[in-house]
């Protein structure tokens, strides 16, 4: 059974430009709404901060990692990284905004899960 995103839970990552995003938290599972934007999968330390396993940018995040999630291409290397969350950034402003968004949380983070 899948949970429905709700925003409450802020995470704040700083992308290798300066730039903070502000991003919602949700469990592995969730269903999201069929909106574009930027999603980090992560796991929690034990003094509480948040590493980024995996991060990746969708046309529609339900579709990537909501009720698509058992058909993303990296989602059990996710799992062995120990992701278990997924931090969710809405974005408007097409794939070239995502893109870049993506690209400077990657250099920043250096997600384990990502070749690039």
């Amino acid at each position: 059974m899948f949970q429905q995103a709700q925003q409450n839970t802020q995470v704040f990552w700083q992308g290798a430009s300066g730039r903070s995003y502000t991003t919602y938290l949700h469990p592995i599972g969730t269903r999201y709404r069929p909106i574009a934007g930027v999603y980090i999968a992560c796991h929690q330390r034990s003094d509480g901060r948040w590493v980024a396993d995996y991060i990746g940018e969708a046309q529609n995040l339900d579709d990537r990692i909501g009720a698509g999630l058992q058909r993303h291409h990296k989602l059990e290397r996710m799992r062995r990284a120990g992701a278990t969350h997924l931090c969710t950034l809405a974005v408007s402003g097409g794939s070239t905004e995502r893109l870049g968004i993506e690209r400077d949380l990657r250099h920043s983070c250096r997600p384990s899960c990502n070749d690039q």
